[in-house]
């Protein structure tokens, strides 16, 4: 299955706003936003407001499965995946609550920016009652994206939820992995019935089946493998996940190619332990910035 968008449309002028989706990535409706110097693109997703692609100098960061089924309401196996209002199965929600799962609107659309909208609907009342409006915002720099995540809690009493950015890297290969930044950092194991641990390794290679929730991780996280090194730099997500499925469980996973742990590693940002807590008629917001350079 080709993962490639159909192309962008010609630079508009930076003072036009655009009200409409500009491409179709597997027949499924998207934006295309391009840095200012026009060295780098990115392209979103309607559906779950899924970023599916990060391109600088016209080399792809990110990961999408070749097997990834783009049939709404399936989540995109890849790219980055906003996670909300539950992580997992941490709730009564289904696996990762519904943001993902969701179609999104689109409003502030520039050359270099589109804000994503999600807004309570019939269907989703039906899974979760609260009232809230969530704004998922991505801006192209000429050296990085930056992606800002607002949960507006409309209710008059204050709510608890989950947000995590579920980000697939693209990596030379999972054997050249080494992440940075978690050295002492405390983590629950999600494959062993969250029991916790504190990380030794300064550099931490990905061997085998990984899934960690990092509950005191830092603000800056790097990664880097053979070519790249990836700095992930965030504000008010306190939680790092680090997950790669392993050969065995790729191989039981419909949506992803048998070998495609190889290429790829989840580093997320995410605020789970403890949830975040927003106050009547108050705003959440949370900022994830993604910076790439060459070795």
């Amino acid at each position: 299955v080709s993962t490639q968008s159909t192309g962008h449309k010609l630079r508009p002028p930076t003072n036009l706003i655009i009200q409409m989706s500009s491409t179709k990535f597997n027949s499924l409706d998207a934006i295309d936003i391009v840095s200012p110097d026009g060295k780098s693109t990115a392209t979103i997703l309607l559906h779950g407001a899924t970023l599916v692609s990060y391109k600088i100098d016209g080399e792809e960061l990110l990961f999408v499965s070749d097997e990834a089924v783009y049939a709404p309401p399936k989540a995109i196996r890849g790219g980055c995946p906003v996670i909300f209002p539950q992580f997992g199965p941490r709730g009564e929600l289904g696996q990762h609550g519904f943001a993902r799962n969701s179609l999104w609107t689109n409003e502030n659309v520039d050359e270099s920016t589109v804000t994503m909208v999600l807004k309570q609907t019939p269907e989703i009342k039906s899974k979760y009652s609260n009232d809230f409006i969530v704004r998922l915002t991505f801006k192209l720099s000429d050296d990085a994206l930056l992606i800002t995540f607002e949960m507006t809690n409309n209710e008059d009493k204050p709510v608890e939820l989950h947000a995590a950015l579920h980000t697939y890297f693209r990596v030379s290969s999972i054997d050249d992995v080494r992440i940075v930044g978690l050295e002492g950092c405390t983590f629950q194991d999600n494959a062993a019935e969250l029991a916790e641990s504190k990380q030794s390794e300064k550099e931490l290679p990905i061997v085998g089946k990984v899934d960690r929730m990092y509950i005191d991780a830092p603000s800056v996280v790097s990664f880097h493998d053979a070519k790249h090194r990836v700095t992930l730099t965030s504000e008010s997500l306190g939680n790092a996940v680090v997950w790669n499925c392993g050969e065995a469980d790729a191989a039981k996973m419909s949506d992803m190619q048998n070998d495609g742990w190889k290429s790829y590693v989840c580093v997320e940002a995410a605020q789970v332990v403890p949830p975040i807590a927003v106050k009547a008629k108050g705003t959440f917001k949370a900022t994830h910035e993604i910076r790439s350079a060459k070795l």
